[in-house]
């Protein structure tokens, strides 16, 4: 791998570089940040933990360069939700940049061979907790469903005296359900 370092950052000329040791995966979503903790297989918002010693890359079109930046393990609340905390204006310009890019398709993210191993294995898992018998959700699904149930616990926390409660909650359990049944197929 060519990692090229100056004072202030380091760097890939193209997506290739990482082959050996890494895997790179586009980011569409700010949930690829984050997996289920442990073996759990349970998803829910209490059992999410952002993936320990992330890495990602930022592509700079100016330059045709691949920055390399360490993800420093921001709660899901503030990522996904954007819901401020405490320390909340220490984070919002790099939240920000990590969503403008996500945006703009400029952001990878650098996967090591265990978080690959990690999180195949928390795929099969997740399948196994819903069905019986062997298989595996894909990745696409399996944010897609995060996204989905998330959604959904979070407005169930909100939203309980709105009008249309219910059919807002039905509609986003017949969108995990046929989630789900995608599963089955594939």
């Amino acid at each position: 791998m060519n990692i090229y370092t100056s004072e202030i950052s380091s760097w890939v000329e193209t997506l290739e570089d990482f082959s050996q040791n890494y895997a790179p995966v586009k980011v569409w979503s700010v949930l690829q940040y984050y997996t289920l903790a442990g073996r759990k297989s349970v998803i829910s918002k209490e059992n999410i933990i952002p993936i320990p010693d992330l890495k990602y890359a930022v592509f700079s079109p100016a330059e045709k360069r691949y920055y390399i930046k360490e993800f420093r393990g921001y709660p899901l609340d503030v990522l996904f939700f954007h819901e401020p905390d405490i320390t909340w204006n220490s984070w919002d310009s790099e939240i920000n940049s990590i969503r403008r890019y996500i945006d703009d398709g400029n952001l990878y993210i650098i996967f090591t061979q265990s978080q690959v191993a990690d999180t195949t294995a928390m795929l099969i898992r997740v399948f196994k907790a819903h069905f019986s018998g062997d298989g595996k959700v894909s990745y696409k699904t399996w944010i897609k469903l995060l996204n989905e149930i998330l959604t959904l616990e979070n407005y169930k926390g909100y939203a309980k005296n709105h009008t249309g409660f219910k059919t807002v909650c039905k509609m986003a359990e017949e969108r995990i359900n046929a989630l789900w049944e995608s599963c089955r197929k594939n």
